[in-house]
């Protein structure tokens, strides 16, 4: 969805923008747990085919491989399932559209970015990296939020 499509959308019903956010960064979860079991089982199937083959220098790119993709993983999953659960009220609000503020989760959405797109989230001028695809503060703007981030995470 374009920036312009969902500040469309939120500035009409801000209800419906936050139920798109919310499900976007469960999408976003969801995607970013599949991908590192495949991952993590990819590399396995590297080490099990070079063990057979006398190949000790791709048996230990692959080893290597398993071992970085594992701590990327943990860097981002030992935090992110522990958000969703403390949120979870917040979530389940803003799906059936009873939340009573737009509320938005910044280090959720920093987790999951790193994961997906290899990178940490930049500060400064033209950061804006969050949101739906790269959007960021675009879309918060466009939202009308102002990109605030509501008490209700604030910790």
């Amino acid at each position: 969805m374009s920036a312009e499509r969902f500040g469309a959308i939120a500035k009409q019903d801000w209800l419906e923008g936050q139920r798109i956010y919310w499900l976007e960064m469960l999408y976003r979860a969801h995607f970013a747990a599949s991908t590192s079991l495949i991952r993590t089982a990819r590399w396995i199937d590297g080490m099990l085919a070079f063990s057979n083959d006398p190949n000790f220098t791709a048996f230990n790119a692959a080893y290597r491989g398993c071992l970085e993709a594992a701590a990327d993983s943990y860097h981002t999953f030992r935090s992110v399932p522990g958000l969703l659960a403390d949120f979870h009220t917040v979530i389940r609000a803003a799906l059936s559209k009873t939340i009573e503020q737009p509320t938005l989760f910044k280090d959720l959405e920093d987790a999951l970015i790193h994961f997906t797109h290899l990178g940490y989230v930049k500060t400064g001028v033209g950061a804006g990296l969050r949101l739906v695809h790269f959007g960021g503060e675009r879309l918060v703007q466009a939202a009308g939020w102002d990109g605030r981030y509501g008490p209700a995470l604030q910790q």
